[in-house]
C-alpha cells in the first residue's frame, strides 16, 4: 500500500475543510420556514409535539364545498349587492389541497351536510373555506354543532347571505345579526365590509396558542402579513359592554380593527378570519406571506381540535318589558327589549291588549326584534280603545326566542285616570 507524503496529507486535509465548510454554508442558507416546511408542521421529525404545544389536529377534518355559494360566485352582479364575479370553489380546491399536503385527513362537506348535526359531528373540525351564502337551517344547525362540542374554522366571511340572495342584514335588521344564526356563534358586531385598497394584519403582542405555535413552528417573532392590492375584508368589534368575553381578537388591522377572532361557543371552539387568508398562498405576488397564512390556517385546525370538554355561558336570554299609558285616543304602549344573556338575542315580540272581561280586543306581533348586550332598543305604538271612566286593560308582552328555547312575558293591568304602569314579569 503506497504511504502519503506530507503535501498530500495536507492538500487532503484542505480538500475536506472545503467539503465541510461547503456543506455548513448550504445548510445555513436553507431558511427556517423551508426547513420546517414538512407534511406535519406541528410535529418535530420524531412525531411529538413541536415547541409550538400543538400537536396536529387528528381524526377527519371536513372542509366545506358549498354548492350554492360557487354557483352565486359565478354571477356577475347580485341584487342589493356589488360583489361582483368572486372564485369560490377555486379558494375551497386550495384549502382542502393545502391540508391534505400537510398529512390532514380532509373530507369534503357539503351543502346538505350541513343541515344533518349527527354528520357534522363525525368531524372534530370543520373548516370553511368561504361559504357566504348559507340558509337558516345550516346556519342554525352549525351553531348547534359548535355548542355541543365540536370546532368550525372559518378562513374567510360566513352566512352573510341566504339563497337566492337575501342579506341578513336586511332580514334582520341588526349589525349583531349579520351573519344569520351563525352570529350567535360568533359573538361579535359588524361594522363594515370595505373592499380596501391593501391591507396589513399582525399578532402585535398576542399571546393566544394560535399566534405562539406559528411563531414557534416558522420561527418568527412575529406575525405579519400585508396585501398592497384592493381586496375584501370585514371589520368587526367586540359586543358592547364586558359580559361576553368568549371570544377574543388575536390578529388586528393597522387601524386597531380585529382581523382574526378566537374562542369558545358552548362546548365547541371558533377561529375566524375576517380576510382571505388562502390567498396568500394562491397568489404568487403574496408568496413571501405563503408560509405564515399556511401556517396560520393550519395552527387554527389543530387548536379548534383540542378540547377539554368544558363549557362557556352562552347566554341567548331577553326579555321585552314596557310602560302601559292613556292618551285622549287610547293606550300608547312603549317596548324595551333587553338582552339578559351575554350573546345576541332575536325575537318575537307579541303584544296583546284584553278587556276587563278577558276578551282581547288586540294584538300585534314584532318579528325578528334583534338585541344584544349593553343595548336596549325601544319603539312605541298606539292602540285605539275606549277611553273613558271605569275601563281597565290588561297588556301582556311575550318574547318568544326565535329557535324556540326561551320565552319571556310581561303583564301590566291600567285603569283610566292611572298615570304610566309598568310591566311586571309573570312566571
Amino acid at each position: 500500500m503506497r504511504r502519503l507524503d506530507d503535501t498530500t496529507k495536507v492538500d487532503l486535509v484542505l480538500w475536506l475543510i472545503c467539503v465541510l465548510f461547503l456543506a455548513f454554508a448550504l445548510a445555513a442558507a436553507t431558511s427556517p420556514r423551508e426547513a420546517r416546511g414538512a407534511v406535519i408542521p406541528a410535529l418535530s421529525m420524531s412525531g411529538k409535539p413541536a415547541a409550538s404545544g400543538l400537536e396536529q389536529a387528528t381524526g377527519k377534518i371536513g372542509v366545506v364545498f358549498s354548492y350554492q355559494t360557487e354557483e352565486s360566485g359565478k354571477q356577475k352582479t347580485h341584487p342589493g349587492s356589488n360583489m361582483g364575479q368572486v372564485a369560490v370553489i377555486e379558494r375551497e380546491t386550495i384549502v382542502y389541497n393545502m391540508l391534505e399536503k400537510r398529512g390532514y385527513d380532509v373530507v369534503k362537506v357539503s351543502d346538505s351536510d350541513l343541515k344533518s348535526l349527527a354528520t357534522l359531528q363525525q368531524y372534530p373540525v370543520v373548516v370553511f373555506p368561504w361559504m357566504f351564502m348559507m340558509d337558516e337551517a345550516q346556519g342554525a344547525t352549525v351553531r348547534d354543532y359548535v355548542g355541543q362540542g365540536g370546532s368550525a374554522v372559518m378562513l374567510f366571511d360566513i352566512s352573510r347571505v341566504y339563497p337566492p340572495f337575501g342579506l341578513y342584514i336586511r332580514y334582520f335588521a341588526h349589525d349583531a345579526w349579520e351573519w344569520g344564526p351563525i352570529s350567535e356563534l360568533l359573538q361579535i358586531r359588524f361594522i363594515n365590509d370595505p373592499f380596501d385598497s391593501g391591507f396589513t394584519v399582525s399578532s402585535r403582542t398576542s399571546t393566544h396558542p394560535i399566534i405562539n405555535a406559528t411563531k414557534s413552528t416558522l420561527d418568527d417573532s412575529s406575525i405579519t402579513l400585508v396585501e398592497p392590492q384592493a381586496a375584501g375584508v370585514v371589520y368587526t368589534q367586540a359586543l358592547p359592554g364586558t359580559v361576553n368575553k368568549n371570544v377574543a381578537p388575536v390578529m388586528w388591522y393597522s387601524n386597531g380593527t380585529p382581523a382574526l377572532w378566537a374562542g369558545q361557543y358552548g362546548k365547541g371552539k371558533l377561529v375566524y378570519f375576517t380576510f382571505k387568508v388562502m390567498d396568500f398562498w394562491w397568489h404568487s405576488r403574496l408568496a413571501s406571506y405563503a408560509d405564515t397564512a399556511k401556517e396560520l390556517a393550519s395552527q387554527s385546525i389543530n387548536w379548534a381540535a383540542v378540547s377539554d370538554g368544558s363549557a362557556v355561558r352562552t347566554d341567548f336570554s331577553a326579555a321585552a318589558t314596557g310602560k302601559v299609558g292613556f292618551t285622549s285616543k287610547g293606550l300608547l304602549i312603549r317596548h324595551y327589549l333587553k338582552s339578559t344573556g351575554n350573546i345576541q338575542a332575536m325575537g318575537d315580540v307579541t303584544t296583546a291588549v284584553y278587556a276587563a272581561n278577558g276578551k282581547l280586543i288586540y294584538s300585534t306581533k314584532r318579528q325578528r326584534a334583534g338585541s344584544m348586550p349593553g343595548a336596549t332598543p325601544y319603539w312605541s305604538f298606539p292602540v285605539k280603545v275606549a277611553v273613558k271612566k271605569g275601563v281597565k286593560y290588561r297588556v301582556v308582552i311575550t318574547y318568544q326566542d326565535r329557535y324556540k328555547r326561551y320565552s319571556h312575558r310581561e303583564e301590566a293591568t291600567i285603569a283610566y285616570g292611572q298615570g304610566q304602569v309598568a310591566t311586571k314579569a309573570v312566571r
